[in-house]
């Protein structure tokens, strides 16, 4: 009865099948590793991805082992003549694709291991560029419109405000990402570097950028201090340099006007023409920012208590400014984020999330971030061709 039963499943190629399917699988992962930290992707797009994965075997083992392709399109098994079947060339194919997949997942394989240094946590596009420099001129390795954002230094008296100084710089990071032909080093990236002492140059170099900003910030009650400057790596001397005391109620404005700065600088000292952007925000709550920032933080760790958490914060900023479009995505991220690490049950808290992605799409319909967010939604409730949409 076993060895029939296997005959079958080989006949069918169910074997075969489950062998391109896991291959394919694994291969779009370690694509997915290279991607996530370039584009800023959030941290549980690989479980995401496996999660998926692992949610459609079941149905393409079942279609398998249930219907045959014949040249007359697909039929169910016991509609086919065993006569006319090509189930053996239909092995060959997937033959084909088995070692096709392999050769370019071993291929891979060999890559990352000559081309990451074993102290090296960067990503092998990074590791690639770090290889270029060392290998060639300097100007045809990094690009003058490239730059880094290292965490701002808490200049604050209270430690515990470190998050608050994190949280700023990633919001500037992502701001600067916006503009278009910037090359922006990624937040896991350049996050590496925080509380290290090398040189504004070993950092540039190793991320592969002509430009650093760097600064430091000092909160105290309602009054911010923040302090950037811009360095030209190669030669180290500073390109801009400024220092901004305003109300916390305007951190976004002068989030703007560092970015317009940068914009300026790099056109005034090396000709390089960008265009200027702006968050689109004027005036928040220094509260519901800071709960927003606090819930951030919180994410970053993952735990099912921190996420949690997170999720309260960021209903008490909603709850203050019902427009911080970022809190209705960032919450969604903590709901992913528990429904992924399997800390959620049932469709309940992805539907809350799909309104809030919805509520944020009806205001900014281009927003990369919710209209990614809503796809891998409707991915984990499998609605396909609403995800593709």
């Amino acid at each position: 009865m076993t060895d029939s039963f296997f005959a079958e499943l080989k006949r069918r190629n169910v074997l075969r099948v489950l062998v391109a399917y896991i291959a394919l699988g694994w291969l779009v992962i370690q694509i997915a590793d290279i991607l996530t930290p370039a584009f800023n992707l959030p941290e549980w797009t690989l479980r995401f991805l496996i999660i998926v994965g692992a949610l459609g075997l079941p149905f393409v083992l079942f279609f398998s082992w249930a219907f045959e392709i014949t040249p007359e399109g697909v039929k169910r098994e016991e509609e086919v003549d065993r006569s006319q079947s090509i189930t053996n060339v239909t092995a060959q194919k997937l033959n084909t694709v088995i070692v096709v997949l392999l050769v370019i997942l071993i291929g891979h394989s060999v890559y990352r291991s000559q081309h990451t240094p074993e102290v090296s946590e960067q990503v092998t596009a990074q590791t690639a560029s770090e290889n270029q420099t060392a290998n060639q001129p300097k100007e045809n390795t990094t690009e003058a419109t490239s730059i880094a954002v290292l965490p701002f230094e808490n200049m604050s008296s209270d430690p515990e405000q470190e998050y608050f100084s994190d949280g700023i710089s990633e919001e500037l990071l992502n701001l600067l990402a916006k503009i278009p032909d910037l090359k922006v080093a990624a937040r896991t990236s350049s996050f590496r570097f925080k509380d290290t002492n090398e040189s504004i140059q070993e950092i540039a170099k190793k991320l592969g950028v002509a430009n650093v900003l760097e600064g430091s910030i000092r909160k105290s009650g309602n009054k911010i201090r923040i302090t950037a400057q811009l360095i030209h790596a190669e030669d180290g001397f500073h390109l801009w340099s400024e220092t901004y005391d305003e109300e916390l109620t305007d951190i976004f404005t002068i989030q703007d006007k560092i970015s317009a700065a940068i914009v300026d600088s790099l056109r005034e000292s090396l000709g390089i023409e960008l265009k200027k952007v702006t968050t689109q925000i004027t005036e928040i709550d220094p509260v519901a920012h800071d709960y927003y920032l606090r819930a951030q933080e919180l994410i970053k760790t993952g735990s099912f208590d921190s996420l949690r958490q997170a999720e309260d914060y960021l209903q008490l900023a909603m709850n203050l400014e019902p427009e911080f479009l970022p809190a209705r995505t960032e919450l969604v991220n903590a709901i992913v984020s528990r429904y992924t690490i399997g800390d959620i049950e049932g469709t309940t808290q992805l539907t809350l999330a799909e309104s809030l992605l919805q509520y944020v799409l009806e205001r900014e319909p281009s927003n990369a971030t919710a209209t990614y967010y809503l796809a891998a939604i409707y991915n984990l409730q499998r609605r396909w061709d609403e995800a593709i949409a």
